[in-house]
């Protein structure tokens, strides 16, 4: 997109009195940084064609700045232009370790779209029967029924389980900024490593995506 400037005191005058006037390329987008895609590989090996990725700032009919919240519906992610502005590049050392974690949650999207889940429509359903209406309805997930199977949780709950996986076992206690989900995550490791034991050998594995389309009924969960 492109700006126009308004301040006509700092433009150089032309004959007439009228005035140049000049744009600015405002970014809306970019491809992964190699840090990203480096930190993305930890968890999805190469079954994601990162050059495919884009972060984009907002987008979606503003979605994403109303929500506060990043959408990834066709294979990129849209942040909240807050975010998109605040955060340069998930994979820098110093860069929060939940910043880490919501990144490989949308990244996990990702990984579901390349290998053909429909996530608008997921997103719409599970908008439309109450998941959205709060948090923990569409989100929270238990590990206790050992036969249950990674690709019969639901699109988001298969996001958390990923990224908690990701952030017991790649982020660290003593720098994370919110421990007391860092050991909630730990302890739970076990119970991760079980649930995502095919995806971690082969997460290029097609089978493993979602059957929920999103169509459960969250509003009496």
């Amino acid at each position: 997109m492109a700006i126009v400037a308004k301040d006509k005191s700092k433009l150089p005058r032309k004959i007439g009195d009228e005035y140049q006037v000049k744009q600015v390329k405002v970014s809306s987008q970019r491809s992964l940084t190699a840090r990203e895609i480096t930190l993305a590989r930890e968890v999805f090996k190469d079954s994601i064609d990162y050059s495919k990725v884009k972060i984009i700032n907002g987008g979606l009919l503003g979605m994403p700045n109303a929500s506060k919240n990043a959408m990834t519906p066709f294979g990129s992610i849209h942040l909240p232009s807050e975010d998109y502005n605040a955060t340069k590049d998930f994979g820098l050392d110093n860069t929060d370790a939940t910043l880490k974690i919501w990144f490989i949650h949308e990244m996990t999207h990702v990984w579901q779209y390349q290998h053909g889940f429909n996530n608008a429509r997921a997103g719409i359903n599970t908008g439309i029967n109450g998941g959205y209406t709060q948090r923990s309805l569409a989100y929270e997930y238990s590990l206790a029924d050992k036969s249950k199977k990674f690709n019969e949780y639901n699109m988001e709950q298969q996001a958390e389980i990923v990224s908690h996986y990701f952030d017991a076992t790649h982020t660290y206690q003593t720098i994370h900024n919110s421990p007391r989900l860092h050991k909630q995550n730990v302890m739970n490791l076990p119970n991760l490593r079980q649930v995502l034991s095919e995806f971690l050998v082969n997460p290029d594995n097609k089978q493993l995506v979602s059957l929920s389309r999103g169509q459960e009924n969250y509003w009496f969960k």
